[in-house]
């Protein structure tokens, strides 16, 4: 589940094993949320395609979690076996 919390910030309710979500707080770290790109005239749609696009092709450059952003470059296919047996867990 996601929850807008503010103009420009969204957070994930549930746990989700992503570069761009904070492990601890769900807070998601994306270019498009950030308060310098916010734009009063975007809309639910816009932000759930921006996070759709963003669970496809992290945003490297805007991690939120330096440990996870070094498997995902260093060792993808942990990562991902680590991403999808979270998915999995949370079913």
């Amino acid at each position: 589940m996601i929850a807008a919390v503010g103009e420009g910030e969204t957070r994930f309710l549930s746990p989700i094993y992503h570069v761009n979500v904070c492990p601890t707080t769900g807070h998601v770290c994306l270019g498009f949320l950030s308060e310098e790109n916010w734009l009063p005239t975007r809309g639910v749609q816009d932000v759930l395609s921006a996070l759709f696009s963003l669970l496809i092709r992290p945003e490297l450059e805007n991690a939120a979690d330096q440990s996870l952003l070094n498997m995902y470059n260093n060792n993808r296919a942990v990562y991902e076996e680590k991403a999808r047996k979270s998915a999995q867990d949370a079913k």
